[in-house]
Formats: structure tokens, sequence, C-alpha cells
């Protein structure tokens, strides 16, 4: 599946999703983060999934865990899967990884381990049967920012859901 990285990063990209690598170590997925935190005003709020809690805990003082009602300003979950050729990421609802992370802040930022990353959606169907012994309650694919041209026939980013959308894939040395 690593061979499928490069792919989806291009691909990724076109969807404009903003890419933050991290190399073989999980504790760089939080230095980028925090240096990525670091280029954004001090006062933002971020609300973080439940399941990264033991690595995002030192991230910020700005920073919980739990669902969100769309008053924080940046929300942080974890993908079960990549789709390489449309760069489109997969997340799956549960008590720990709350779906309204997904759709209600101005930012979303997501963490998807490199060796989670598909060809396609019938690999990643096939993958899925395998390791889950039942269905989540829901899959969100998520392609990148939301965007709409229901507005005068332009593009709206942010319309319906996060306006920006930044990816740090994880496990990968990327050479």
């Amino acid at each position: 599946m690593l061979n499928n990285v490069p792919q989806f990063i291009e691909n990724a990209q076109a969807n404009g999703i903003e890419i933050i690598q991290s190399l073989n170590e999980p504790e760089s997925s939080l230095h980028l983060l925090s240096n990525w935190l670091t280029k954004r005003p001090q006062n933002l709020t971020i609300r973080a999934a439940p399941e990264l809690k033991n690595s995002l805990a030192n991230l910020s003082n700005n920073c919980s865990f739990g669902s969100t009602s769309g008053e924080h300003s940046i929300c942080i979950s974890k993908a079960i899967a990549g789709i390489a050729d449309t760069g489109t990421l997969v997340l799956a609802s549960s008590a720990t990884s709350p779906t309204l992370l997904n759709f209600l802040s101005e930012h979303h930022v997501v963490i998807l381990e490199s060796q989670l990353i598909m060809s396609n959606k019938s690999e990643f169907w096939r993958w899925l049967s395998a390791h889950e012994k039942a269905l989540p309650r829901a899959l969100n694919f998520i392609s990148g920012p939301s965007r709409t041209a229901d507005i005068e026939q332009t593009i709206q980013i942010g319309a319906h859901g996060p306006r920006h959308l930044t990816l740090i894939i994880e496990d990968q040395s990327f050479t």
C-alpha cells in the first residue's frame, strides 16, 4: 500500500488539501502539528477526537477532546484510510471519533497513517470487510475543503463545512 502514497498526495493536493508529512516517528506528528499551530492566531480553540487524547495531550492549552457543536476554530480527527486514485480521506464515526469534528469547524486537520492508503475504493471495501467486524454507523469520504458552485455558479469554499483541510501523513519516509 505504501506505493500508493505519491499518487494519493498528488490527488489530495489537487483537491485543495494541505499536506504535512511525518517521517517515521509518531512524536514528529505532534511536533509538526504544534509548528503548524504556531502560524495561526493563538486564541483559536481546538477540539480533537477522544481517540487522539494520548498522542495530543501536550498539544496546546486551547485543545480539548470530544465532539463539537461548531464553536471550535480547529478540529482534529483521524482517518481510517485514504483512497489514492481520488485523494479521498475515509473517516469512520464512533464514540471516540465524533462525526461533527469533520464538518463544523473553519479548519479541519486529519491524521492518516501511510500504510492505510489504498489504491482505490474497491481495495478499501475489501480491506474494511477483512478488518472490521461491523460497519461503523457512518463513513465519511472527504476529498477536500467544502465547496459548492450553487451560488451564482461560482465556486464558494466553506459553504457546507471546513474552509481549510490539512492532512498529516504518518510513518512514511517519502524518499
